[in-house]
């Protein structure tokens, strides 16, 4: 059985993977080797700390965190392109979106956001943020 982190970032993987845009825009996952040709998407999870949800042992704990969704798309080329994927990525994680992997139950707990957009030398880089929240009994 995969560890309770494994899970729920796998959980939020199988998610973004099933977003459909036209045109496709692939995925870089961590720690792959990916050579952009044109926009793409790069998840990071970024976990909060593990809370206990009650003072007994056996209580659950409480999994919390923000699932980044970086978009990224080539410069000199419209920038609302890119606000239109960062958008279709809120509407696909919207609050409540529930995803389950390995037994682990996960959910949006919030509605997702755009950062501000980041502009690097050969990038327009729009950052969405995905709350998610899961609650995992005790071992």
């Amino acid at each position: 059985m995969p560890g309770v982190e494994t899970s729920i970032f796998s959980a939020l993987g199988d998610r973004l993977q099933q977003l459909v845009l036209s045109p496709a825009v692939p995925i870089s996952w961590p720690n792959l080797s990916f050579t952009p040709r044109g926009a793409y998407l790069r998840p990071y999870p970024l976990p909060a700390r593990t809370e206990s949800m009650g003072v007994s042992y056996q209580s659950p704990n409480d999994y919390r965190g923000i699932y980044q969704v970086d978009v990224f798309w080539p410069v000199n080329q419209n920038p609302i392109s890119a606000y239109e994927c960062a958008s279709a990525i809120i509407a696909h994680f919207k609050k409540g979106t529930k995803m389950v992997r390995d037994g682990i139950s996960v959910w949006v707990e919030g509605p997702p956001w755009q950062s501000p957009p980041l502009e690097e030398p050969s990038w327009f880089h729009v950052p969405v943020n995905v709350p998610y929240r899961a609650f995992v009994p005790a071992t």
